[in-house]
């Protein structure tokens, strides 16, 4: 395939998770490990669990981080914890730097679109 030549990458089968899975698992085999603690960070958490579920006599452990299980319904903050960590994020003044403010608000960004898409406010 050349470079740039869309009209052949669009012809290639996906490349799922499953495929990332064993390619991963593949790596492993070849430096010679059976088993390995399995960890996934935000969408890595994805592929992680892909792993374990595919292949689970290949993991140690599995330590899924930033993850939901998939249905927004579910992990999710109720309103009085929501509002008091509302509260808790520093406000704009001296001092208060800027990313410290944004890193608190991104957090929650997260739980609120989850909570908005399941119905909630």
């Amino acid at each position: 395939m050349v470079a740039g030549d869309v009209a052949a990458a669009r012809a290639l089968p996906p490349y799922t998770l499953s495929n990332m899975a064993s390619d991963g698992l593949g790596l492993l085999t070849a430096l010679g490990i059976p088993r390995a603690h399995v960890m996934g960070s935000s969408w890595g958490s994805r592929f992680a669990q892909t792993v374990v579920i595919e292949h689970p006599e290949r993991r140690l452990t599995l330590t899924s981080v930033m993850s939901i299980p998939g249905q927004l319904e579910f992990g999710q903050s109720s309103a009085p914890a929501w509002h008091a960590k509302v509260a808790s994020c520093p406000q704009t003044g001296a001092g208060t730097s800027r990313l410290r403010r944004s890193r608190c608000w991104e957090g929650l960004k997260i739980h609120r679109i989850g909570a908005l898409a399941s119905g909630g406010r």
